[in-house]
């Protein structure tokens, strides 16, 4: 974790070649916790809009990009460990704060 802001988060789960994985669940907190870390960062910026818009709360905008390539690995029932059976998931993210999530699947590589 890191304190400094950003605008574009990249996490691959699993990771190649250390192997770390984050279940659906892990995955979905550690995205959620990331997204709201980084909007802490910029809490100056954020009262400021707040005054200029009537104390709407306004969010950054961020997007992350979830490479989950080797995904495949996990058996035959991989998506269901998947952020690719999260739609209501996303969609929250991007409705509730104000954050993108691409996902990525290439199984070329």
């Amino acid at each position: 974790q890191s304190s400094k802001e950003w605008s574009m988060l990249a996490v691959i789960n699993p990771c190649n070649p250390t192997g770390e994985y984050m279940d659906i669940e892990q995955l979905k907190r550690f995205l959620k916790n990331q997204v709201l870390e980084n909007n802490k960062t910029t809490e100056a910026v954020m009262k400021e809009y707040m005054k200029k818009l009537n104390n709407e709360t306004v969010l950054k905008k961020s997007t992350v990009l979830v490479d989950e390539s080797m995904q495949l690995w996990r058996g035959n029932n991989w998506r269901e460990d998947s952020l690719v059976s999260q739609q209501a998931f996303i969609n929250e993210m991007l409705v509730e704060y104000n954050c993108s999530i691409y996902l990525i699947h290439s199984w070329t590589k």
